[in-house]
């Protein structure tokens, strides 16, 4: 433990000399917060399934799996009817959330900035090959194998959006993993 405690720092803490963790055209993966965001204005159940069926919702329901967050009994669907159907927001809130998401979607120059920080603490051969999700509910910000999530609809990005960027550290998690693999169960 003591040895994996240590390793963790050193991977922190010791930059590379270039940045080649380039992220996939589609590494960012706004699906989940939109499609929450069109539930919470016009609820039906089609759409709550819809996000259940998200990769964004495999992820948290693979996470909840290995965390205990939910039982693992319980199937993506009934995860996103606990995160997002019984959601109690008010048409304020929405508004905060929906303008957040928007705004990092299209700052690409910041998005690829939080890539480039990420990556001089990873090995300089380490390339992201999961997804980034911004999500509606769940913990603040989680990672699970070669994917981490953001929940945008976070009391703490609702009363400080713009510390948003800061969470990206989130990836440090999935290199860590990625270049640590190690049992979850």
């Amino acid at each position: 433990m003591r040895t994996s405690v240590v390793l963790i720092l050193c991977l922190l803490t010791l930059p590379s000399d270039s940045v080649s963790a380039e992220p996939v055209e589609s590494f960012f993966d706004f699906n989940h917060i939109k499609q929450s965001l069109a539930y919470l204005k016009q609820p039906s159940a089609e759409k709550l399934q819809r996000i259940s069926a998200t990769a964004a919702a495999m992820h948290l329901k693979n996470h909840a799996d290995h965390t205990g967050y939910f039982p693992k009994s319980s199937s993506p669907l009934q995860i996103t009817e606990q995160i997002v159907g019984r959601a109690e927001k008010s048409a304020a809130e929405i508004v905060a959330i929906e303008k957040l998401a928007v705004q990092i979607e299209s700052d690409l120059a910041g998005q690829q900035g939080c890539v480039e920080e990420v990556s001089k603490y990873l090995p300089e051969d380490f390339s992201f090959e999961g997804n980034l999700f911004f999500t509606f509910g769940y913990d603040i910000g989680v990672a699970m194998g070669k994917d981490a999530s953001l929940n945008l609809a976070h009391p703490h990005f609702l009363k400080l959006p713009e510390e948003v960027w800061y969470y990206f550290q989130e990836l440090h998690h999935v290199g860590f993993q990625s270049i640590f693999r190690f049992s979850l169960g």
